[in-house]
C-alpha cells in the first residue's frame, strides 16, 4: 500500500468533507519521502504535462512537476504531476488552495448574475 497525504475541506454547518487533494507515495518513497498528485484544472480534468507550464496559478510550483508516469510506475503518462516531500505542507496546500479558487471562479463566471431591480 502506497503512502497517502490528502487535503480535506470540511465544512463544520453541513458536516461534509470534500477531497481536494490527493497525493500517493512515489515508487522509492521509502528511500525520498516523495508523494506526487495529479495536477488538475478547473472542471477537474488532469493537467497534460506540456499545459501545466500555461496554467499561470501553478507556475511557482514549476521545479516540482513531473511526468506522473516517471515517479509511479502505474502513472498516468503524459500527464503532469506535483512531486514533493510528504511534509512540504506549504507546496501541498497551496495546490490544494489554487485548485479550489480555480473552480469557484469557474462557477462563479458560469453561473448567471440575476440583475437587481
Amino acid at each position: 500500500m502506497r503512502r497517502r497525504v490528502i487535503v480535506i475541506k470540511a465544512s463544520w454547518m453541513r458536516k461534509l468533507q470534500q477531497v481536494v487533494a490527493e497525493f500517493a507515495g512515489t515508487d522509492d518513497w521509502i528511500n525520498t519521502k516523495l508523494v506526487a498528485a495529479l495536477l488538475r484544472k478547473h472542471d477537474d480534468s488532469y493537467v497534460r504535462i506540456g499545459e501545466a507550464q500555461n496554467i499561470p496559478e501553478y507556475k511557482p510550483l514549476g521545479g516540482c512537476i513531473e511526468e506522473h508516469a516517471k515517479v509511479i510506475k502505474e502513472g498516468r503518462k503524459g500527464y503532469a504531476a506535483l512531486v514533493v516531500k510528504e511534509d512540504d505542507y506549504e507546496k501541498i496546500l497551496y495546490y490544494a488552495i489554487k485548485h479550489l479558487e480555480m473552480k469557484r471562479r469557474k462557477q462563479e463566471t458560469q453561473t448567471p448574475q440575476i440583475p437587481s431591480t
